[in-house]
């Protein structure tokens, strides 16, 4: 577990358990409704059915402020031995643009560099601008290949040897 404080307080970033999930599940959905995309539970969403056995070789974390609130996730999913994805990385709109977000994508990238991973690459939707420039000032690139998720328009990679800035 590790704690960092932000202009906003304390915030407290853990690994996530099964027992988790209708928390995170939530707030998954009330963040992608309120960008207008829909959740899907079939496909985008489906690793949140069993959390432990889909980040097994990976992470996935609850952001949590001082008093316990889910306010936050992140996770680095193992796609091979060199390659993780970022995933599921959503806030609440009060600690957006205060740098939360940031100390949650460094916590992601650390992890994927301790557990070995050269590469992270990451999915998402245009219309998540703020993130977009969160992850580009980070390092990450744009890159031509496909989005595999049905809902994103855009990849991105980011060499696990840079810094994040």
């Amino acid at each position: 577990m590790s704690r960092y404080v932000s202009s906003s307080g304390d915030v407290t970033i853990r690994s996530a358990t099964n027992r988790d999930r209708e928390r995170v599940e939530a707030l998954v959905v009330n963040i992608l409704l309120e960008f207008g995309l829909q959740p899907d539970f079939e496909s985008s969403e489906a690793d949140l059915k069993d959390i432990e056995a889909t980040y097994d070789g990976g992470m996935f974390a609850l952001v949590e402020d001082n008093v316990g609130n889910l306010v936050g996730t992140v996770a680095v999913l193992r796609v091979d031995d060199e390659i993780c994805k970022l995933r599921k990385m959503y806030l609440i709109p009060p600690l957006r643009g205060i740098g939360v977000g940031r100390l949650m994508l460094e916590h992601a990238i650390g992890v994927a560099r301790d557990l070995g991973f050269k590469t992270m690459t990451l999915e998402t939707v245009s219309v998540l601008q703020d993130a977009i420039r969160l992850y580009r000032r980070a390092g990450f690139k744009l890159v031509t290949q496909g989005a595999m998720s049905p809902r994103c328009d855009q990849v991105y990679l980011l060499s696990l040897a840079g810094t994040v800035k």
